[in-house]
């Protein structure tokens, strides 16, 4: 090995390998090689990071989407299934149940717009 203090450079020799001498300005270069390698991985993890939430925040409006859809056809089968209860308490009075068949019509004709939309 050689060590030389009046120049600003380090050298060795081991065996059959031989090593570059690294001066200041080699090694201040490979400082910010290493700063630089280590910038480009952060900066590639938050990418990473930024795609996973953005799926994220899709997936959760898909959720939402998915609950209001589930709302409205629940309030569809409600009203429908209520409208066949007071058809049967009412069947002695044919202008009641025709009003309430009608009633039952439109709500079946909301949950077919429904539908429609989603289809679309």
């Amino acid at each position: 090995m050689r060590l030389d203090s009046s120049d600003d450079e380090v050298g060795s020799q081991a065996g059959d390998q031989s090593f570059a001498p690294l001066s200041r300005e080699n090694s201040a270069a490979h400082a910010r090689v290493h700063v630089l390698s280590r910038a480009t991985e952060t900066v590639r993890h938050l990418d990473a990071l930024s795609a996973e939430l953005i799926q994220m925040q899709k997936m959760d409006a898909i959720g939402q989407l998915a609950s209001g859809i589930t709302h409205d056809f629940r309030n569809v089968l409600q009203a429908i299934m209520s409208g066949i209860d007071l058809i049967e308490a009412h069947a002695g009075d044919p202008k009641q149940v025709r009003r309430l068949a009608a009633s039952l019509m439109r709500a079946a004709e909301h949950g077919a717009g429904l539908t429609q939309r989603l289809l679309a």
